[in-house]
């Protein structure tokens, strides 16, 4: 049985142009979503399994990862911003947030050479 290499090469090419067209599924849908991460991982997915199993493992992962698009809240922010890196940690008040409260503002402060009598 002899296998002729014009067919593996044509496997292939197939495979890509399969994983490629439904990896724009989830490539469109996650980038409407905003999930730009799930997005980008779900085209690539479909690609490889378009080549390494064709059709029978570029669908499942064209269906996986558009449901995990649509299913899964977006991760918001950076990590540990505005909160410390421990849990329960209270917001970060910097200079801008500090004095928020009308009523929680400071009495200004004197100068060092101000005499506290004078006016």
């Amino acid at each position: 049985m002899s296998v002729h290499y014009s067919y593996i090469g044509l496997a292939l090419v197939v495979g890509v142009v399969l994983g490629g067209l439904l990896g724009l599924v989830p490539l469109i849908c996650g980038l409407v979503k905003k999930r730009t991460g799930l997005a980008i991982s779900g085209f690539f997915a479909c690609m490889v399994g378009g080549i390494v199993l064709g059709i029978f493992l570029a669908v499942p992962m064209c269906i996986l990862f558009t449901v995990l698009i649509f299913v899964t809240k977006p991760q918001g922010g950076t990590f540990g911003a505005p909160y410390g890196p421990y849990p329960g940690q209270a917001p970060y008040q910097g200079p801008a947030q500090q004095y928020d409260d009308p009523s929680a503002k400071p009495a200004p402060e004197k100068m060092p050479w101000e005499d506290p009598d004078q006016k």
